[in-house]
């Protein structure tokens, strides 16, 4: 029997850098490229070579910006899935509506991403959304992406996103940090999963488990089902590359160490840039042009060897990665909130089930390192 195996864990194809949102824990009003978004036939052309060379396990249709603001994501996931690649889709939600969402769950794509984030009334204010959008709405889009999945018995995977600032707090803000917190919010979604099935006749969700506190304090909550093919993901807040940082605060920059992040993923901005990391929010990273449609040559180039030789040896030549592997002084330095401990064995065992195991080992020790004094 053989095995195919990707070259890259995922590849993030950028439709569009722009955005109807301006969240402050996203560092969009930071990014200075200039906006826009690709071309249908150069996207086109990109997915025809990722699935030709077998490059990804699957495609994220963003980097930065919200892809349905793309006037052809549809067509383009549409092609996309139809070469058999795994198509996933991340959506602020507020451009959902009953047809699109029916078009990509017929295709179907294999993972719809709905980005609540923000779960209360207060929290949903640091979205910076359009005034004529509100958590309510939000509520009522979710309802419809999940009823028209169970309607239509799509293979689509659908996750709620949600995020929690554990272990990072992006400019200061604290966002579900509580266990508490968060099993409070699954028993909320796991009262409308059960609306839900009543709906469509389905098995109940799983009662809460006495388990479950323990399981939320280690941080082992990040993927919760709901029903099948649907299920809540507390997603982890980030520094953006210590970014998104609090005033006052310095980052002592490392030259050595590496970053599996950069081996394993790569990045296709919608101008056709391609740089290393999903972090690289104004492509400072960036060692060639894909638009082209010359990806794999591209890849073969000796300005991207020499970058994947400089991780493989432990060095880090850029400043953006020196930055994104430094540690942090001053008042952002505090970023290990209660139950820093458990939230960091946690992260080492769902990386465990997220990653191949030849990559995870090599992975927990660099996320680790961020936290752990030297």
């Amino acid at each position: 029997m053989t095995f195919r195996r990707e070259r890259f864990e995922c590849i993030f194809l950028e439709l569009t850098n722009r955005c109807n949102f301006s969240c402050l824990f996203c560092p969009d009003a930071l990014m200075g490229r200039a906006r826009g978004q690709m071309e249908p036939g150069v996207a086109k052309r990109l997915l025809d070579e990722i699935a030709e060379k077998n490059l990804a396990r699957w495609v994220n249709l963003s980097l930065m910006g919200e892809p349905l603001l793309h006037p052809q994501l549809l067509e383009i996931a549409e092609h996309g899935v139809g070469l058999g690649l795994a198509i996933h889709v991340i959506t602020n939600l507020s451009l959902l509506n009953a047809e699109n969402a029916r078009r990509l769950l017929d295709l179907p794509i294999a993972h719809l991403a709905l980005s609540l984030q923000t779960p209360g009334p207060e929290d949903f204010r640091l979205k910076n959304a359009p005034d004529r959008f509100s958590l309510d709405k939000s509520m009522e889009l979710i309802d419809l992406a999940v009823r028209s999945k169970l309607e239509t018995e799509s293979s689509t995977e659908i996750s709620i996103h949600l995020l929690t600032t554990r272990l990072e707090r992006p400019r200061g803000l604290a966002l579900l940090e509580a266990t508490r917190a968060r099993l409070d919010m699954t028993d909320r979604f796991r009262k409308r999963a059960r609306s839900w099935a009543r709906e469509f006749s389905l098995p109940p969700p799983s009662p809460a488990s006495i388990l479950d506190p323990l399981r939320f304090w280690l941080g082992l909550d990040g993927f919760v089902p709901l029903l099948p093919g649907v299920s809540l993901s507390f997603k982890r807040a980030t520094l953006w590359a210590n970014t998104l940082l609090t005033e006052g605060t310095e980052v002592e920059a490392r030259e050595n160490g590496t970053c599996q992040l950069a081996l394993d993923t790569l990045g296709i901005l919608w101008d056709g840039s391609l740089t290393l990391c999903c972090l690289d929010f104004d492509g400072v990273l960036s060692f060639g042009n894909a638009s082209d449609g010359r990806l794999g040559e591209a890849l073969e180039s000796e300005a991207y060897q020499d970058l994947q030789r400089s991780f493989t040896d432990g060095r880090l030549i850029q400043p953006f990665c020196q930055r994104c592997r430094g540690r942090v002084r001053g008042p952002s330095a505090a970023l290990l909130v209660p139950g820093s401990l458990p939230a960091l064995t946690g992260e080492g065992l769902k990386y465990l089930g997220r990653f191949q195991l030849e990559r995870t080992f090599r992975r927990i020790p660099q996320e680790l390192s961020k936290y752990l004094k030297k």
